[in-house]
């Protein structure tokens, strides 16, 4: 190899500095590592700045005491919190004879207590004169040790670049896009310059930068190139040069690829018949248990969840707690805790997450995975309807923590939380702010494509509800799907062709809607083994089918098609949504007994086990349009005012609220009260639409109103009447939604030209 191609000391520092930190970030629990270096400035640099890159994580610096005033184990074990060891300074006591001998015996002895004790990685940093007497004289300990590293001596300045590097969860994220051109260039001339040279330890190094460079490419959303990589460059020279145990782990990174691509069989297939048979004949029990883990998380994807749960129950959990491994224990009851949650067991799912993560990552001092545990609870916060709660945690505990963390990254999908809970509570405008202005630009200038695809299709969804559907359908259309075909992802590409579907549904496009949902959403969903979302997208069928009229269709695939998915998925909540929908058509068919049956005995109870208070709040609402219907007036009025406006006051659901008091209108209206009715509409529900943005309740607030003026026949009250019907139906057109035709009518009955159609009124 040419001397131009040989490694420069800064770079072989830098690719040893990154095995070392990779080997600390993968290690579950203890583990052993000697680094040599002769330059004690070299060496405190490099801790320094592995320190600097690892801010989630306590590393402690030690010294080793003579045996004789305190056992070496004793004195690691006393370090608190947990964290990453650097023992230094073994030189002293190597120099004495009898204190090197009582050292390395001790080691020795001791043995086989270390893992027990010292669930973290162990590095010890020695001068290279000194690793030949170390492990020959302490074979047993030093028997634990997974690598050897070595580190040449460098000036501080030199060091410095190596923390900003790295990061703790693979790829550094936190590189801008200009940063990432710039590394893969670097690697791509490190790999081209030692092509021609094929011995083990070039082979070994360069298998490195290629694992590198796979996973820029997956941060860059380019996985058919990562795919390529690790098919193609890692696992044919791990199979030449006989690395059992690596081509095995590649396998699994070849896995998760195929997963992310929606291949769940040939990464299950790949799981269970290639990597997980290496592991056991190796009698690797931590691989082996991750292996699992990775299958679980397939299994899940797959909506096989009572398996995906058994495994990480029986399987996964076990092997950690034999190991004593409580970062791994804690990872995986997270992960417990997100299936019982996909199976609508709240409450249980909140419980292992407050009372067993977050102990377990706050006793670990893990300020990141603390923090992420955070943002799920406060998922399950905004799953069960407690929007202030949730909105407090993401604000108060997660964002300032990644803040803290310099994670911009995790900092924008937090702030992304905050936006769903925002436009969840009727909150547009600000929702829409944070995408645009917080979220979206992180993800551009990382380069993630993947990431602004989705947020864009946030973003779409939010314009959706504000009534500007021509400029959401563009975003998806034009930029969204580009994006997912250029990406190779069939399952987000369907899903945007859903958001799609649903704006056609809204303007009353039911055919092209239908066909969409048939032909461009359902079939990849079979294709792909994913019942609960071929599920979910019949039950968006049938919803086009009942708004067709057609409510015999409509029943029998909530009845046969989607309800029996979400029982055998033990999936209640899901369940319970299915049987309100089924009530729905009940209630248009007239048979008003059975859907209020349902109701209460069905819907309403679940709601209540759940602790979901806004479900509950909304099933009200449900059981008072039924009331009402059967002209028990004042009993759905009690229970809008009783049972459903105080939750939504209370949740801070300005929108819900305002909804909720339209529908106290509407009774009043019945009743003939008028002007209370009025009041209502102008005072407390149009202003609500108004700052929200919310142009189609606006509309049909507006066109309330104007029935309410008919009603009343004050002096005024027809002309007030037919400017607010011409400014709703003049929103209607331009929204292209089936309430024009509702409007002309309401014109047309008064004897108010609606200059029908001339303005895009026909659909």
């Amino acid at each position: 190899m040419s001397a131009s191609a040989s490694p420069s000391p800064v770079e072989l520092a830098g690719d040893a500095f990154r095995a070392l930190r990779r080997a600390i970030v993968r290690s579950r629990g203890f583990s052993l590592l000697l680094c040599t270096c002769d330059a004690p400035a070299t060496r405190d640099a490099l801790i320094a700045n592995l320190a600097a890159s690892l801010p989630g994580l306590t590393l402690h610096r030690i010294q080793l005491p003579d045996p004789a005033e305190q056992e070496p184990l004793e004195a690691v074990a006393a370090l608190q919190p947990p964290g990453p060891v650097m023992i230094v300074g073994l030189e002293p006591l190597l120099a004495d004879e009898g204190r090197a001998e009582r050292l390395l015996s001790a080691l020795n002895l001791s043995r086989g207590d270390w893992p027990s004790r010292i669930p973290v990685p162990v590095v010890v940093w020695i001068p290279r004169r000194l690793l030949a007497r170390l492990t020959a004289d302490a074979p047993d300990f030093f028997d634990w040790r997974s690598d050897i590293l070595d580190f040449p001596e460098l000036t501080v300045d030199q060091v410095r670049p190596f923390a900003v590097r790295d990061w703790m969860y693979g790829v550094d994220p936190r590189l801008t896009r200009e940063e990432q051109d710039a590394r893969v260039q670097e690697l791509e001339a490190r790999i081209a310059a030692t092509l021609d040279n094929d011995d083990e330890p070039v082979c070994r190094h360069r298998l490195e930068w290629w694992e590198e460079l796979a996973e820029l490419r997956v941060l860059r959303g380019d996985i058919d190139e990562a795919l390529r990589i690790r098919l193609e460059e890692q696992l044919p020279v791990h199979e030449r040069i006989g690395d059992v145990r690596e081509m095995a782990v590649t396998k699994g990174k070849v896995a998760d690829i195929l997963q992310a691509r929606g291949d769940l069989d040939e990464a299950l297939h790949i799981l269970s018949d290639e990597v997980l048979v290496v592991f056991e004949r190796l009698g690797d029990v931590r691989s082996k248990a991750v292996t699992q883990g990775q299958i679980a998380d397939i299994l899940q994807a797959g909506e096989k969840l009572d398996e995906a749960l058994r495994i990480r129950l029986e399987e996964e959990l076990p092997v950690y707690e034999r190991l004593g491994d409580m970062r791994e224990m804690a990872v995986t009851k997270s992960k417990i805790a997100d299936i019982l949650r996909v199976r609508g067991e709240l409450d249980e799912s909140l419980r292992i997450l407050t009372d067993e993560v977050l102990v377990a990552f706050t006793r670990l001092g893990d300020a990141r995975s603390k923090a992420i545990t955070q943002g799920q609870i406060a998922d399950i916060l905004r799953a069960r309807g407690q929007l202030a709660e949730a909105l407090h945690i993401l604000t108060d505990e997660v964002l300032v923590a990644f803040e803290r963390l310099g994670d911009v990254r995790s900092k924008a999908i937090t702030q992304g939380q905050i936006a769903d809970i925002l436009q969840a509570r009727g909150e547009l405008d600000a929702a829409l702010v944070i995408r645009l202005k917080e979220e979206l630009p992180v993800y551009e200038r990382f380069g993630d494509v993947r990431s602004k695809a989705i947020t864009q299709g946030q973003i779409a969804d939010i314009l959706r509800v504000r009534g500007q559907l021509a400029e959401a359908v563009h975003i998806l259309t034009d930029e969204v799907l580009v994006a997912f075909e250029h990406l190779g992802d069939v399952r987000l590409k369907a899903v945007a062709q859903g958001q799609i579907a649903d704006i056609l549904q809204e303007r009353g496009e039911l055919d092209e809607a239908l066909r969409i949902r048939l032909e461009e959403e359902l079939p990849v969903y079979e294709r792909l083994g994913d019942v609960r979302e071929k599920a979910a997208t019949q039950g968006k069928i049938a919803d086009i089918l009942q708004a067709r009229g057609e409510l015999e269709q409509a029943l029998r695939i909530r009845l046969e098609e989607e309800l029996p998915v979400y029982e055998r998925l033990g999936d209640v909540r899901s369940k319970a949504v299915t049987q309100g929908q089924i009530a729905d058509i009940l209630q248009a068919r007239g048979e008003l007994d059975e859907a209020l049956r349902i109701r209460l005995e069905e819907q309403l109870p679940v709601y209540e086990r759940l602790g979901d208070v806004r479900s509950k709040a909304v099933t009200h609402g449900r059981i008072a349009d039924i009331l009402q219907a059967r002209g028990e007036v004042d009993e759905a009025l009690r229970i809008r005012l009783d049972e459903q406006l105080p939750v939504y006051e209370r949740l801070g659901d300005v929108l819900s609220k305002a909804v909720t008091q339209g529908r106290i209108a509407d009774i009043l209206q019945a009743r003939g009260e008028l002007g209370e009715a009025l009041r209502i509409r102008l005072k407390e529900e149009l202003p609500v639409y108004e700052r929200l943005g919310d142009v189609r309740n606006r509309l049909m607030c507006q066109a309330e109103i104007a029935l309410n003026l008919l009603a009343r026949g004050g002096d005024g009250d027809r002309d007030r009447a037919e400017s607010l019907l011409r400014l709703a139906l003049t929103d209607a057109r331009r929204l292209r939604i089936p309430e024009v035709k509702t409007i002309e009518g309401i014109l047309d009955r008064h004897g108010m030209v609606s200059d029908r159609g001339s303005r895009g009124g026909n659909l």
